[in-house]
């Protein structure tokens, strides 16, 4: 029954299939898909709630191999994207419909960009690449971005990447280690502890508050990082065994989405940072979630799969109790009622009187 509940907040971004990248403005209202076949997509969400539509507004042409890696400003009017030859280029989104390409650059690595990361204002950008090199960009004026340096912790492919609002903190998971960097000073950034056991991370606004996914057991923890130098595990989330490869927090730390490489992604709440607590499980039938992102309001989560494609969830004001949730958004006239023919195209693998003997219709609400 739960699955059935929120199977009604989610939808299938037409047209994709095998999404490796995604990225979210801050308001959940505009969203990039980089998919391997069908190319990269500006959407925008034209209605919201559980009958929630997304439009593709228009292609992002201009890469000449396939978007690996993607960024947006909170308020959705720049995006960065990079690809699998190590090209990044930034983006002009003020009107959607006719994106404007603003710059691009090569990088010297010449590998497959992995992940970015960039700061609300849009000032600092990261960008992982394949070869274990972090390059860093201050891109304040659209048209003319400029190198930084580069940060490095051995020769392994990026695993994921997380820098704090005011571009000071940067944690780099390479190796399945959480690399933690000081980038008060671009022209010296320093690294300054190592987390063990990290594959994805993601800091809050404040950059006191981060969550990381990796092995099981303790696949998923959060972090006080009050001290950068010397992070605290404040709370380990409960796992069922899997690996965690992909992670993402609201601003205010308040909700954390996680997926695992088999198709399992997990909203939870962090209201006692001691025990985090699952709010629902957003399955889907991809063995493969690439990536996650939620918006910062905590409304809209969306998810990047192998062979499903992207994925978006309405998750405003989710409990932890599916039923209880759907009931009270649908008021009197439920609009849930379950028919032999309605549970067919819901769950056509399931018999009907298994579940409800000779019924001819049933209200979950009553």
């Amino acid at each position: 029954m739960s699955d059935i509940l929120l199977s009604a907040r989610k939808q299938e971004l037409a047209g994709t299939s095998n999404v490796g990248a995604i990225a979210m403005s801050g308001d959940g209202r505009t969203a990039i898909s980089g998919d391997l076949e069908q190319g990269t997509t500006v959407w925008r969400l034209l209605s919201s709630g559980s009958g929630q539509q997304w439009s593709p507004r228009a292609r992002l042409e201009g890469h000449k191999e396939y978007v690996t890696a993607a960024v947006l400003t909170p308020d959705g009017s720049t995006a960065i994207t990079g690809d699998h030859s190590g090209a990044v280029i930034v983006w002009d989104l003020d009107d959607q419909s006719t994106p404007s390409k603003e710059w691009e650059f090569d990088s010297p690595e010449r590998s497959a960009v992995q992940h970015m990361a960039i700061t609300p204002d849009g000032a600092l950008v990261l960008a992982g690449f394949d070869s274990g090199a972090v390059e860093m960009w201050t891109v304040r004026d659209q048209s003319r971005p400029t190198r930084r340096g580069v940060l490095r912790d051995g020769n392994v492919w990026i695993q994921g990447l997380a820098l704090s609002a005011d571009g000071r903190i940067a944690i780099i998971a390479s190796g399945g280690k959480g690399h933690v960097w000081n980038l008060a000073d671009y022209s010296s950034p320093r690294r300054v502890a190592v987390l063990e056991n990290v594959h994805s991370a993601a800091i809050g606004a404040d950059g006191l508050v981060a969550v990381t996914g990796g092995d099981p057991p303790a696949a998923v923890r959060l972090w006080d990082f009050r001290d950068p130098s010397k992070p605290d595990v404040v709370g380990s989330f409960p796992d069922d065994g899997r690996e965690v490869n992909s992670v993402a927090l609201t601003p205010d730390a308040r909700l954390a989405l996680t997926s695992t490489l088999k198709g399992l992604t997990t909203l939870w709440t962090l209201g006692d940072p001691a025990h985090p607590k699952a709010l629902a499980s957003l399955k889907e039938s991809s063995r493969v979630v690439n990536e996650v992102a939620i918006s910062h309001g905590g409304d809209v989560a969306m998810i990047g799969t192998s062979g499903q494609g992207a994925i978006s969830w309405d998750i405003a004001g989710i409990s932890g109790s599916p039923l209880l949730d759907a009931c009270s958004d649908a008021g009197k006239d439920s609009g849930l009622m379950l028919t032999p023919e309605r549970w067919e195209n819901l769950l056509g693998n399931r018999e009907w009187s298994e579940y409800f003997g000779g019924r001819e219709k049933f209200d979950p609400c009553e």
